[in-house]
């Protein structure tokens, strides 16, 4: 199988995901593996009637069908077609139409109570820190 590579406006710099295999396309044998997170630079791109391919530089400057399958970057595959959401008339209108009952607010957690006189003696000293590293006046 030929096939038709066409260079990108400016060559990508793609980071792989994991599984990422530089493959022969003319044996299918893989080439070599590559961990997730490495940073390759892509100059062309090859689009087929299953997926679409991107190689690099050095392949491109040895004439040779080594490339990467979109999906190892994370790209989209172009061929494939997009999700498009239908909803029926009936639909939009049963989700128009639906009102919600109103939810009674609940409140589990403790109300705090205060000293019998009313915290001023709390307020006076300040809490443990501020004891802790009272100034000492004089």
């Amino acid at each position: 199988m030929k096939y038709l590579w066409t260079d990108l406006p400016k060559p990508k710099n793609v980071f792989t995901i994991r599984n990422a295999v530089m493959k022969n396309l003319d044996t299918g044998e893989f080439i070599q593996y590559y961990s997730a997170n490495t940073k390759l630079a892509v100059v062309q791109e090859c689009v087929t009637a299953e997926k679409t391919y991107y190689r690099t530089e050095s392949a491109k400057a040895h004439n040779l069908n080594y490339a990467f399958e979109a999906s190892a970057f994370g790209l989209p595959n172009k061929i494939a077609p997009s999700v498009h959401h239908k909803f029926s008339p009936t639909r939009k209108r049963n989700l128009a139409t639906r009102t919600s009952s109103p939810v009674e607010k609940q409140t589990n957690s403790k109300k705090s109570s205060l000293p019998k006189d009313g915290g001023a003696e709390s307020k006076e000293k300040g809490g443990w820190f501020n004891r802790f590293f009272r100034r000492k006046n004089g």
